[in-house]
C-alpha cells in the first residue's frame, strides 16, 4: 500500500489507525505468514525485517481484530481511492500489470517517469510477492484531452511491461481496456484465439471486441462518462455546493459493497431484506447518475418507477458511513424525492406522516380520546385505508398537551444556578413533547442535578418526516421557526441538547440541505445528542455519579442516526456506569422502523422482517427491558419483543433517585 491509499484509509477509519502505517511513510509492505502456534508464526515473522534492508519501519501484528483491520483497508482500496475530491478519479485501465519479480523495482521506476512525465497522479496497491501491481492514476474522463492521455500513458506503459518480459493482464482478464493491445501481448497464438473465436462464435455475437478485436480504439469508447452530463439537470431543490451533486454520483464506482448480506454490518437494511438491485445504493447512484447524463428521460422524476427505487432508500445513512468510497447515497435521494413531490405530490400516507406535528398537536390535546382511538379496531382500519397507516402497527400513546406548554414557565426562563456547570437549551422535539413527558422531565431532571443551566427555547418539531418525503416547503417552514428561535442561544453560548438522535442529526446536517445561511451552520455547529454530551462531561469529571444500584439488564440497539453521527454508544456507555446494571450491546443492524418507513402499510412485512435479528436477541430471557436513544426504534423493539425500552437517561434518572 502506498502513502495516498494510507492516507485516504486513515482518514475514512480512524479506527484502522494501528493498522495503518505512519503518516510519514510513503509505503508499506504487509507480509503474512501462518503456522500452528503463534510461537512458529513470531518465529518466521522474526526473520522478515533483516531481510528487508530498506524497510525503515516495522510493526508486528498477532492481533486477529487488528490483521482483520488491515486487511480490510487493503481489500477496500479501489473505492476507498474514490473519495479524493475532485473531477478526477482513479481509472483502472493499466491496473493489473505484472512483471517478472525481480523486474518490479524497475517497473514502478519506469511507471513513475511516465506518470510524472504526463503529470498524472497516481496510487498503487500491489500483490508485490507476485510482482503484479494495481495502478490507479488520476484522469478526467469527461475531458477528451484527458482521454487522449490515457491512451497515450496506456501505450507507453505496456511498451515498459513488455520489454521487461512481463503481461498487461496478470489477474483480471483483458476486458475492452485492453483488447487493442492483446494481439502484441499473445503474438502468433493470437490467430489461434481468432480461430477458436470463429469456430464458436461465428456471427461475433458473444461479448464482442472482447480479446478478439481490430480497433485500435476500443479503449476510448464505450466510456462511463461518454454521455456528458446536462447542466440543466443539476439544478436541485436541496443545497448542494460547487459540483458537489454531480461528484457525489460520480463517486459510485459500482463495486457493489453495498450489495452485502454479511453479517457485522448495517448497510443497506432494505437491500438484505429485499435483495433487489434497485433496492440497493448503488442503483440508486446509478439512477441518479443516468438522469443527469440524459440517459432517462426528463418526465422518470415524476414515474412510478423512479419514486419505487427513491422509496427503497429510508435515510438511515448507513451506507454513507460504511460505502468505502463515502458516496452521500442518502443525500442524493432526498433530493429525488424532492424533484418527484414538485411534479406529483405526496401520497395519502406521505401527507399523514410528514406532518407529524400538526397530528401530534391534535391527538395531544384529546389524548384520552386519541389513545383509545388508536387500539379501537374500526378506527384504525379507516387510519389504514384514508392514511395507508398499518392496523398492526402499534401506536405510541399521546399524553395531555405539549411539554412545552405544561412547562410554560420554564420555557419562558431557565433552570439557574449561581455556578452552574455548563449553559444548555433543550430541543424536545415530537415524541418527548406530546407522546411521553416523562422523557422530558427526566432530560431536565438528570441535566439540573448536575448543576446545568437549562433553557426551553421556543420551538417547533425538527421537520424529519417532511424532508424525508421530499416536502421541502413544510420543512423549510419549521426550519426558519427554528433557527429564529434557537440559533440566539447557540450565540450566547448555550449548547442545543437533543434526546432525540434524529433531531440531531437534522439540525446539524439536514437543515443545512435546505438552508446554507450563517444561522444555520451555527446551529448545526452548536448542536449535540443528548447521551453523547452527558458522556463527555463524565470524561471532563463533571458529571455526578452518585447512583443508587439499578439491578436490571438490558439489551442496547444503537440507532441508525446514532451510528450516523459516529459518536459510539453514549447511551449504554453512561447506563455502564450505573452500580448494578448490566448492558449487552445487540449488534444486529437496522431495528426496521426508519422513522416513519415501518408505519405505512406497503412497508410494514419489510419493517418486521428487517428487525427480526434485533427482536431475537432482545427476547433472550437474560434480558429484561430494551434500551435506546431512538423514540422510533422504542416502539418497534417493544413491538418485535414485547419488553419495554428505556431511553438511558430514564435509567439515569432513576439511578439519580430522581422523581420524573
Amino acid at each position: 500500500m502506498d502513502k495516498p491509499l494510507a492516507d485516504i484509509a486513515r482518514a475514512a477509519y480512524p479506527h484502522f489507525a494501528r493498522a495503518l502505517p505512519p503518516p510519514d511513510v510513503a509505503a508499506s509492505l504487509i507480509v503474512e505468514y501462518d503456522g500452528d502456534t503463534l510461537d512458529e508464526v513470531k518465529e518466521k515473522l522474526a526473520k522478515v525485517p533483516p531481510a528487508i534492508d530498506w524497510a525503515v519501519k516495522w510493526n508486528l501484528i498477532t492481533d486477529p481484530a487488528e490483521q482483520k483491520m488491515v486487511w480490510s483497508a487493503r481489500k477496500a482500496a479501489v473505492p476507498l481511492l474514490f473519495r479524493m475530491p475532485g473531477k478526477k478519479q482513479p481509472v483502472p485501465f493499466i491496473e493489473d500489470v505484472a512483471v517478472p519479480v525481480e523486474k518490479f523495482p524497475d517497473y514502478i521506476h519506469g511507471l513513475n517517469a511516465i506518470l510524472e512525465r504526463y503529470g498524472t497522479p497516481v496510487s498503487y496497491f500491489a500483490h508485490a510477492g507476485h510482482g503484479e501491481c494495481h495502478t490507479r492514476p488520476y484522469l478526467d474522463l469527461h475531458d477528451p484531452a484527458e482521454i487522449d492521455k490515457m491512451c497515450a500513458i496506456a501505450k507507453e506503459t505496456y511498451q515498459l511491461v513488455w520489454s521487461l518480459g512481463g503481461t498487461i493482464s496478470g489477474e483480471h482478464g483483458e476486458g475492452l481496456s485492453r483488447a487493442a493491445y492483446i494481439k502484441h501481448q499473445y503474438g502468433p497464438l493470437y490467430d489461434l484465439m481468432r480461430q477458436v473465436k470463429t469456430i464458436f462464435d461465428p456471427a461475433g455475437t458473444l461479448n464482442p471486441d472482447k480479446i478478439i478485436c481490430d480497433d485500435p480504439d476500443i479503449s476510448r469508447k464505450n466510456l462511463r462518462f461518454y454521455n456528458k452530463v446536462r447542466p440543466e439537470r443539476t439544478r436541485t431543490k436541496l443545497v448542494f455546493r460547487g459540483d458537489e451533486f454531480v461528484e457525489q454520483i460520480e463517486k459510485c464506482n459500482g463495486n457493489g459493497e453495498c450489495r452485502t448480506r454479511e453479517p457485522g454490518g448495517t448497510m443497506c437494511p432494505i437491500f438484505r431484506v429485499v435483495g433487489e438491485e434497485d433496492a440497493s445504493p448503488r442503483a440508486h447512484a446509478n439512477m441518479m447518475r443516468n438522469y443527469i447524463n440524459g440517459m432517462l428521460d426528463e418526465d422518470i422524476l415524476a414515474s412510478d418507477a423512479f419514486k419505487r427505487c427513491a422509496d427503497f432508500c429510508v435515510n438511515c445513512k448507513m451506507c454513507r458511513v460504511e460505502c468505502p468510497s463515502a458516496v452521500d447515497v442518502p443525500k442524493l435521494m432526498l433530493e429525488a424525492r424532492a424533484q418527484y413531490a414538485a411534479r406529483r405530490g405526496l401520497t395519502r400516507a406521505e401527507k399523514t406522516l410528514s406532518r407529524a406535528r400538526p397530528v401530534s398537536i391534535l391527538n395531544s390535546y384529546t389524548a384520552p380520546i386519541a389513545n383509545f382511538l388508536g387500539r379501537f379496531g374500526p378506527f384504525r382500519a379507516l387510519l389504514e385505508k384514508l392514511g395507508g397507516v398499518d392496523t398492526r402497527r402499534q401506536l405510541p400513546k399521546f399524553s395531555f398537551g405539549s411539554f412545552l406548554w405544561r412547562y410554560k414557565a420554564l420555557a419562558n426562563g431557565s433552570y439557574w444556578s449561581t455556578q452552574p456547570t455548563d449553559r444548555v437549551s433543550y430541543f424536545v422535539d415530537l415524541f418527548a413533547n406530546y407522546n411521553d413527558h416523562s422523557l422530558a422531565r427526566a432530560v431536565m431532571a438528570v441535566l439540573q442535578h448536575n448543576g446545568i443551566d437549562v433553557n426551553l427555547p421556543v420551538q417547533t418539531g425538527c421537520g424529519m418526516p417532511a424532508i424525508d418525503y421530499g416536502d421541502i416547503d413544510s420543512a423549510k417552514k419549521d426550519i426558519a421557526h427554528n433557527l429564529q428561535h434557537l440559533t440566539p442561544d447557540v450565540r450566547a453560548g448555550r449548547k442545543i441538547l437533543c434526546s432525540e438522535p434524529t433531531a440531531a442529526l437534522c439540525l446539524k446536517e439536514e437543515y443545512l440541505y435546505l438552508n446554507d445561511s450563517p444561522e444555520a451552520h451555527d446551529l448545526a455547529a452548536g448542536t449535540h445528542e443528548l447521551c453523547s454530551y452527558l458522556l463527555d462531561l463524565h470524561k471532563q469529571g463533571k458529571l455526578k455519579t452518585d447512583f443508587q444500584p439499578v439491578n436490571m439488564t438490558f439489551g442496547y440497539h444503537a440507532p441508525c442516526h446514532i451510528k450516523a453521527m459516529e459518536i459510539g454508544y453514549p447511551g449504554a456507555e453512561l447506563v455502564k456506569l450505573i452500580p448494578g446494571t448490566k448492558v449487552t450491546i445487540i449488534d444486529r443492524g437496522c431495528c426496521g422502523i426508519a422513522g416513519t418507513f415501518g408505519f405505512q402499510k406497503k412497508n410494514f412485512d419489510v419493517s418486521m422482517q428487517i428487525g427480526a435479528g434485533l427482536f431475537d436477541a432482545l427476547k433472550a430471557p437474560e434480558i429484561q427491558y430494551g434500551l435506546s436513544e431512538c423514540s422510533t426504534c422504542k416502539m418497534q423493539m417493544e413491538q418485535g419483543s414485547s419488553k419495554y425500552c428505556y431511553h438511558p437517561v430514564k435509567v439515569l434518572a432513576l439511578a439519580y433517585g430522581l422523581r420524573v
